[in-house]
């Protein structure tokens, strides 16, 4: 627009209408023909803010997916680490765990124990798997206990599990104390394992082939059994002797 267009500041709607009646009057044209101008200019100004904003937004988003990229590549190197370090680590911790089996003074009364090292220290727990019961035959099964069968006629699995029992050999009883075949619903005895891990700056080696993790996360739900007995003995330079053969 030229000169003579209204500026921002004396933009008052009846000036501008004034201003395009004049400009039609003096080139000619039709009044709604410049009134139109007024409006291709002010939006020629927003255009131009928005332009620039887009230029902004798309320059961020670029950023943004390069980062996504980076950290992307970041947590696949991750990974092919925690991979390598397993890797290279098994043959050493499956030496170290079949050792533990055979040592007097880790294989007897190790429970809740702490055994500090020149290297890292290793921790004994226990780790227990709750008794259960799964279907293995579920058409058999809706049959002997129809009324924990739904309309839809699926087993109301949860309701029946609710009422069994299961004995020490992992059989699996009814409430009536009747015997329910193997062949129909399997039970599976409580059971007790130890567990070895050994902790190295921050990283925790599952020696019962649990893999390997960052320290303290390898079981949310089962507290670390800490407060144990160092083995207090030799030096490192003397406990590095000891393996000095393998």
């Amino acid at each position: 627009m030229d000169a003579d267009t209204p500026t921002q500041q004396e933009a008052d709607p009846c000036r501008i209408i004034r201003w395009a009646r004049e400009e039609a009057a003096k080139n000619g044209t039709e009044q709604s023909a410049e009134e139109g101008k007024i409006v291709e200019h002010y939006q020629y100004k927003v255009w131009q803010v928005v332009e620039y904003h887009k230029v902004e937004v798309a320059a961020l988003q670029a950023k943004a997916e390069r980062m996504r990229q980076e950290l992307s590549l970041a947590l696949a190197a991750i990974e092919l680490i925690d991979s390598r370090l397993a890797d290279e680590t098994q043959h050493d911790r499956f030496e170290l765990a079949r050792y533990i089996e055979q040592a007097p003074q880790y294989h007897n009364n190790r429970q809740g124990k702490t055994f500090p090292f020149a290297w890292g220290r290793l921790r004994f727990k226990q780790h227990t798997t709750r008794e259960t019961a799964q279907v293995v035959d579920e058409e058999a099964a809706k049959k002997a206990f129809p009324a924990f069968v739904k309309t839809e006629e699926k087993l109301r699995w949860g309701d029946l599990k609710a009422t069994l029992q299961i004995a020490e050999d992992g059989r699996v009883c009814t409430a009536d104390g009747e015997i329910v075949p193997r062949e129909l619903i399997q039970g599976f005895a409580r059971a007790t394992a130890q567990q070895v891990f050994m902790d190295i700056d921050g990283m925790t080696f599952d020696l019962t082939g649990g893999g390997v993790h960052a320290t303290g996360t390898e079981d949310a739900d089962s507290p670390d059994e800490d407060g144990g007995e160092a083995d207090g003995g030799d030096s490192p330079d003397a406990r590095a002797a000891l393996f000095s053969d393998l």
